[in-house]
């Protein structure tokens, strides 16, 4: 469960306040918060490119997070490396987490 502190991370406005500093103390505080990865991600993605954002999610600890998250992650690490394999495993995983996903399903089968 997010803690109060990583919600209000997320839902602020600003730049500061979403800094990637600010995420990735957040971050540590609340590891197994998918969502404060994919965040950190896409901040670091914009300040210093594919690279910086791959740096950022290869730290994050798959193993402790919901089979569904871990999934999103690896999922958005695939797309990052251009890794249609690694893409392809990654969306069945996330919709063998999901299986009352019918949009999901049809895109992992594809």
């Amino acid at each position: 469960m997010p803690t109060v502190a990583s919600l209000r991370l997320l839902s602020s406005s600003g730049t500061s306040a979403r800094s990637p500093e600010a995420l990735e103390i957040a971050a540590k505080n609340d590891p197994a918060f998918s969502a404060l990865w994919l965040a950190w991600a896409v901040e670091e993605q914009k300040r210093g490119g594919v690279t910086a954002a791959l740096a950022v999610l290869n730290r994050a600890p798959l193993a402790s997070m919901p089979p569904f998250d871990a999934a999103r992650l690896r999922l958005r690490l695939a797309e990052l490396k251009q890794d249609q394999s690694a893409r392809s495993a990654a969306m069945v995983a996330l919709a063998r987490t999901s299986p009352a996903d019918m949009d999901l399903q049809g895109k992992a089968a594809q």
